[in-house]
């Protein structure tokens, strides 16, 4: 009996002790890999901050569910640190990671309960319970908790343990750990922490929930939380002062107070730079980089990003956006700021917390004051109160009166009390408050209360530096949809310096003339007549000139005639350049059935004799100057052979042009009397001689091949699809991936692309170089992450530049000249002089852009940045901006007084933007002020060394002048002929 009892008695012993070793061993065996700090920090750290340029300031950050901010041992408070020990496991400092005692009194308390209502878990415990995902309320749990909190006792120090359960512990939905808390309840930092609030969030961390005021919806909740805050708060007060902890008249002062909520923002806003980097993050280019270091979730590797954007130029930027939106909006419609409350009804709170977004907050009128001698209106919000006076009013004011009133109006003080009609006391009403300094002789900046508006329209703004993104805004809100990036807009001229640089590279001067009339173009069996959007003032304008003055006319000719000054050899490099010309694998016959059958190019008797009448007006200029007529050359030109099927398609304005058709002509030459001139344009001997001309070729193109080259060549079609087809071949290599339609008015903006490709399009156009992350070039890849650095703080991916030069620097020095004069007398004339450092004006560069019946304003440009070596300003330092503004739904911005232009509606945007970038310390303090004085832009190559050189043009035409005639001067190439000086051209297609 005895030895049975004893057998009975260590098989009771032995069978749970078999099971804990068991256990002891699988949970061993289980957290092996888990317990290490790798992997614990893993789980702590499951978030990736990203940083603006300073790689300090924080953009927002990356987190899979919750959002917390990471704290070393050394930076917890240490009145926080005894608040928790006292709270919640006084014997920390002395046991293995569990409490017996405390076990044996939650089991006792447990048993009487008849479930599991205490857990007698020590801080160890609870870490534990959070590193492993304890989430299961049972015995079995429970021992496996106790485990894994005797393995972290083993590994770690006491120190160590209290800094991963601090960093750990719930705050609410979005965010974990004590700075988290701290920023929530109380808008503070950590170590600002006095001992109420400390204890208060101690007693918080296993509900916090319950005793959250800010989460509950109405006022008795929301004090019953309040009054169960200091329950909670008064409980670890009285623990800390039975430890010791405090004494005994702190613990009567803080046992008196109340909590002292103040609600704190813990997540960044939301913005579309964080979208645009998470997109790139996620591409197989990043994806196999992060991979390799075994990185699977960017939200919880813990990664830290550093990017190109600046902190400042982003603000300025945004600012700028939600400054000037209201205003043309309100401008458009006329409509009293508070009447736009609607647009956004929901999405606005009666807050100041997004100041430092600079987005409008709801506000509500309590005194509305129309007196003379300061007329305004009191509002007051959730956290302060203020009277927006007549400069609050003055920038709204000033737009309501322009839309009601017309441009030439000025907003006065005695308008005010009219604005003040639209507003009732009560009425809540958008209200900024902005940075101002209308003083220069004042140092810094003031706040001022603003009256604001919720715009319908929108923009987008995008800024490069060096071929990375140093600043962009998505829109009014700056969230969600990044119209920067994603808005495809008709862009209207920003197109232009396209066609300007592709004829630069294919033997045109920047001073060559270029006609400036209306022509009819004829081109696949559709005839287009380009508008002008201004009376232009001379038929014939340079280059630079058609640029600054943005002449639709002479860029649509010139486009039409792109290729005209090459000979044959060069020709067939720019047909094969651009995939037109026959493959050497490619037969005669299939060649033909491309060209003829795909792109629409038939070679039939019409389009010869087009060819031949074409031909035969080159080979009659001789003949014609000898017979005394070379003053109708211009009128042989405009001619064109057969227009006939034009005239139903044409505008009733545009019907005077088909007197320039070669056929009428010709049928009224019969009865035109001897002596005059046929249709007062031309005498019938010129007819003839065209005629006979016209014969002569036709018979020479007949007895060639259709479809070889030296035809085709001569085929207005195909030359004029080489043509556009050059142009959208550029605009490819230069940043533009949007698929673009050949079409004849190609440079007044029929094709719709991003600002984010605008910019990327002048920055090369400007600098010669465009620079790709890796083999990846589209838009949404644009360089924004300068290094990826992990927990461990090693750079395990750094952004080197590797910039490949599309355009020469002849050609990006002449076409900066074209973009300078658009700035000095040109349509982007405004923001000169504007853009200042040290008090001397910086050079600029740009381009405006309105869309067709003014669906679209846009201006691209490029400010200078200093040299690094130098200081002196370079174009290939330079900060390139692009900005647009428009409805999205592509409603006309035409109001009854108001419309916006490229120059009304971007360009201010881009001003202001531009001004930010030129009053930031690296900017200011590279540059020298005597250099800006003498020397203020440093171009990066010696201009002898392409034979560039300033001459002076006519101001009408922008066309040479002799040396020593005055006027303004253009840098332009030109070289040595016998003992003058002409222009001279270079083929250089990239």
């Amino acid at each position: 009996m005895k030895r049975i009892f004893f057998w009975f008695l260590c098989f009771l012993i032995l069978i749970p002790l078999g099971f804990l070793g068991y256990t002891y061993y699988e949970i061993t065996r289980e957290t092996s890999e888990r317990i290490n700090r790798g992997a614990i920090d893993r789980v702590i750290n499951s978030e990736s901050p990203v940083y603006y340029s300073d790689g300090k300031t924080p953009i927002g950050v990356f987190f899979e569910k919750t959002h917390s901010q990471y704290m070393d041992y050394k930076d917890i408070p240490k009145i926080f640190i005894k608040a928790l020990v006292a709270a919640e496991d006084k014997n920390f400092f002395h046991h293995w990671g569990f409490d017996p005692k405390s076990i044996l009194r939650a089991f006792v308390a447990n048993l009487r309960s008849g479930q599991v209502v205490q857990g007698g878990s020590t801080l160890t415990q609870q870490a534990a319970k959070n590193i492993f995902k304890r989430e299961k309320r049972s015995y079995r749990a429970k021992i496996r908790e106790m485990f894994q909190a005797f393995l972290l006792e083993k590994e770690y120090t006491k120190e160590e343990i209290l800094e991963m359960y601090t960093n750990q512990f719930f705050v609410n939905g979005y965010g974990k750990g004590l700075k988290i808390a701290a920023q929530y309840f109380f808008d503070k930092d950590p170590e600002d922490l006095n001992l109420v609030e400390a204890a208060f969030i101690v007693g918080s961390v296993k509900g916090p929930n319950r005793y959250n005021p800010f989460i509950k919806k109405t006022p008795a909740e929301k004090e019953k939380a309040k009054r169960l805050a200091k329950e909670r708060k008064d409980y670890v007060l009285d623990k800390m002062l039975e430890q010791n902890y405090i004494s005994r008249s702190e613990y009567a002062r803080a046992k008196e107070q109340p909590v002292p909520f103040k609600e704190g923002t813990i997540t960044f806003r939301l913005n579309v730079i964080l979208d645009y980097i998470r997109n790139q993050l996620e591409s197989p280019f990043f994806k196999n980089i992060l991979q390799e270091q075994g990185i699977d979730n960017i939200a919880t590797s813990g990664i830290r990003i550093h990017t190109s954007v600046d902190r400042d130029v982003q603000r300025a930027a945004l600012q700028s956006l939600r400054e000037h939106l209201p205003r043309m909006d309100v401008g458009l419609s006329a409509m009293a700021p508070s009447k736009t409350l609607a647009r956004w009804e929901g999405e606005l709170k009666p807050s100041a917390k997004s100041n430092h977004q600079a987005l409008p907050f709801l506000a509500q009128v309590t005194e509305i004051d129309k007196g003379k001698k300061n007329p305004g209106c009191r509002v007051v919000w959730d956290t302060g109160e203020g009277f927006i006076d007549y400069e609050g009013l003055k920038p709204m004011g000033e737009a309501w009166l322009k839309g009601k009133k017309g441009p030439w109006t000025t907003f006065k003080k005695e308008h005010v009390a009219f604005l003040l009609d639209t507003l009732n006391v009560g009425d809540l009403v958008p209200v900024q408050i902005v940075q101002m300094n209308d003083d220069p002789s004042k140092k810094g900046k003031m706040e001022k209360l603003i009256l604001s508006a919720i715009p319908e329209l929108e923009g987008g703004l995008v800024t490069l530096h060096q071929g990375m993104i140093a600043a962009m805004v998505g829109g009014f809100s700056n969230i969600h949809f990044n119209r920067a990036v994603d808005a495809k807009r008709q862009l209207g001229s920003i197109f232009k310096p396209l066609v300007y640089a592709s004829a630069l590279q294919l033997k045109w001067n920047n001073l060559d003339p270029l006609i400036n009339k209306q022509n009819i173009y004829r081109f696949e069996g559709t005839s287009y007549v380009p508008k002008p959007d201004h009376r232009p003032k001379s038929d014939t304008v340079s280059m630079t000139w058609a640029g600054a003055d943005s002449e639709n006319l002479a860029t649509v000719w010139l486009l039409y005639h792109l290729t005209d000054r090459l000979n044959m050899s060069e020709f067939r490099q720019v047909v094969d350049l651009v995939g037109l010309g026959q493959k050497p694998d490619e037969s005669d016959q299939a060649y033909q059935t491309r060209i003829r059958d795909q792109l629409g190019i038939v070679v039939d008797e019409k389009a010869l004799m087009e060819a031949a009448f074409e031909a035969a007006k080159k080979q009659a200029e001789t003949d014609i100057i000898f017979a005394g007529h070379e003053n109708i050359l211009d009128v042989v030109n405009r001619l064109q052979f057969d227009l006939s099927d034009s005239a139903p398609a044409l505008e009733k304005d545009d019907q005077k042009l088909l007197r320039y058709d070669f056929q009428r002509l010709l049928a009224r030459r019969n009865t035109t009397p001897p002596g005059e001139w046929v249709d007062n344009l031309m005498p019938p001997e010129v007819l003839g001689l065209l005629e006979t001309h016209t014969r002569n070729q036709f018979r020479n193109l007949m007895g060639r091949r259709k479809y070889g080259l030296e035809v085709l060549s001569k085929i207005r079609d195909f030359r004029t699809l080489v043509n556009i087809r050059f142009v959208i071949y550029l605009s490819k290599k230069i940043g533009i991936s949007t698929p673009l339609d050949p079409v004849l008015s190609f440079p007044l903006g029929p094709n719709a692309i991003s600002i984010m490709e605008a910019a990327l399009a002048y920055e090369t156009l400007l600098t010669g170089k465009r620079f790709m992350m890796g083999s990846e070039g589209g838009f949404d890849m644009v360089p924004i992450i300068k290094k990826i650095v992990d927990r461990e703080g090693r750079t395990i991916w750094g952004y080197v530049p590797e910039p490949k030069t599309v355009l020469s620097k002849r050609v990006t020095i002449l076409l900066s000249e074209i973009l300078r004069k658009v700035m000095e007398r040109g349509t982007g004339k405004k923001a000169r002089n504007i853009i200042r450092i040290y008090d001397t004006a910086l050079p600029s560069f740009g381009k405006t852009g309105t869309a067709n019946k003014y669906t679209n304003s846009s201006f691209v440009g490029l400010i200078p940045g200093p040299d690094d070596a130098s200081g002196q300003l370079n174009i290939d330092n330079g900060y390139t901006i692009a900005s647009y503004v428009g409805f999205d739904n592509n409603q006309p911005m035409k109001g009854e007084h108001i419309t916006l232009y490229g120059s009304s509606g971007a360009l201010p945007l881009w001003m202001n933007t531009a001004r930010a970038i030129a009053e930031t310390e690296g900017f200011r303090k590279k540059i020298q002020p005597a250099d800006l004085a003498f020397n203020p832009l440093l171009h990066p190559l010696d201009p002898e060394k392409f034979d560039l050189k300033a001459m002076p043009v006519s101001p009408l035409t922008g066309l040479p002048l002799t040396a020593g005639a005055g006027g303004p001067e253009v840098l332009t190439q030109t070289e040595n002929k016998g003992k003058s000086r002409q222009l001279k051209r270079e083929f250089e297609p990239h």
